[in-house]
């Protein structure tokens, strides 16, 4: 009875009530759309840097990653990649040579990192090939050593294909040495900081050129689930006891933690959202109270008491949380599905995102998770916004109330 007593009193005032409905659908659509966004575009910055630079692990001698030292390269290579290659959950190993050097054409010199690569092993891991803009990845018959570019950094030296560019660098006695190598290849992934600070070369010729014959300086791991990476990472470390084992959260810890704060604020957000919800809830609901003062002094006057005056409040309100939530819920899930499915298109802003390593075309994520944690905040946001009209009802007395006009 109290509960059809609640419903039939919310649609007294049908405007008042579909203003606060259509108020509660919007602010949770929005504050889920907002959240998806958010997180897709952390999704892919992280995706982005893991796929296209770190892999999920990475193998090092301990001393290369204290100064990258070119004679600290990794003992018996060949059969550390065997090892991994063995385990179901490794899904691709690829061995780089690396060093710091110079970059130099006829018109500047730029700092990079050289990647000395196995060009079928790094297509494995990392698909260099499909980012290519210009040119072939690797393949040239040329007596000259090859290298690939990223655009930006071809842009900045003022060079295009088949031009020859000189790398200098230290070989494994601390010599500058220093070669040419022909450019073969154009490439452009979503991080541009990292295209301009990164080239490729053959670890053949890279070998070569420090005097150091089949070494390695890194493996790189990609796994066929990255859902393992945790309870992979001490069997690693335990299988390689020798070697400086890293999963991409402690090779960029940042990354990682950047992710966690963006997950907090997502919620904190979404928190912000619902109190302000709860603050209009409660004003509606306070106005709905004092307009019927005089109704609820003679119903307890006729003996309903206080407890179902207070439950005949608190229902008023969950109700109308609840009606309105399903169809927030359905507004998002579908804007959310529709634009995970086609993007946002920030084209205009490319540049912008290169810089943050994203993709100017964004596909907001949401974890199927998190829609049960939104429904509880509104089941907490409606409870708390009935909780002061319900009292204020309550203390009424009954026959002061009866003579209120």
């Amino acid at each position: 009875m109290i509960f059809k007593i609640a419903w039939r009193n919310i649609w007294r005032n049908k405007l008042r009530s579909l203003v606060v409905m259509i108020s509660i659908s919007l602010g949770l659509w929005a504050g889920i759309f907002g959240t998806s966004l958010a997180n897709g575009l952390n999704k892919q910055r992280i995706d982005s840097v893991v796929d296209n630079q770190l892999s999920h692990f990475q193998i090092h001698n301990p001393a290369f990653k204290e100064n990258f030292d070119v004679s600290a390269t990794i003992d018996n290579p060949e059969m550390v990649m065997q090892q991994l290659q063995e385990r179901s959950d490794i899904k691709a190993v690829c061995s780089r040579t690396i060093v710091n050097g110079m970059v130099s054409s006829s018109i500047t010199s730029k700092g990079v990192q050289i990647k000395g690569i196995v060009p079928e092993q790094e297509a494995e891991v990392i698909d260099l090939e499909s980012f290519l803009t210009e040119g072939e990845y690797f393949g040239s018959k040329s007596r000259t050593p090859s290298i690939l570019l990223g655009s930006s950094l071809a842009e900045k030296l003022n060079v295009g294909l088949r031009k020859k560019l000189v790398l200098k660098f230290q070989d494994k006695n601390s010599e500058v040495v220093a070669a040419a190598f022909k450019v073969v290849g154009l490439y452009k992934t979503n991080d541009t900081r990292n295209d301009e600070m990164t080239v490729y070369v053959e670890q053949k010729d890279l070998n070569r050129i420090l005097n150091v014959p089949n070494a390695s300086h890194e493996i790189a791991v990609l796994l066929n689930d990255i859902e393992v990476l945790e309870e992979l990472t001490p069997e690693l470390k335990s299988e390689f006891p020798t070697l400086l084992v890293e999963n991409w959260k402690e090779i960029f810890p940042g990354l990682d933690s950047a992710n966690e704060i963006s997950k907090s604020a997502n919620m904190l957000l979404l928190i912000i959202i619902m109190l302000a919800l709860c603050f209009g809830i409660l004003n509606t609901m306070l106005m709905a109270v004092l307009e019927r003062v005089r109704e609820f002094g003679m119903l307890m006057a006729v003996g309903l008491n206080k407890t179902k005056v207070f439950i005949m409040i608190m229902l008023e309100t969950i109700i109308l949380m609840l009606t309105a939530t399903p169809i927030g819920l359905a507004l998002a899930w579908l804007t959310v599905y529709y634009f995970s499915e086609n993007g946002i298109d920030f084209s205009a802003q490319s540049e912008g995102f290169g810089s943050m390593g994203i993709a100017p075309i964004v596909y907001p994520y949401l974890s199927y998770d998190y829609y049960p944690k939104v429904i509880l905040l509104v089941v907490i946001a409606a409870i708390l916004s009935a909780i002061y009209p319900a009292i204020k009802a309550i203390k009424l007395n009954p026959a002061e109330s009866i003579r209120k006009l």
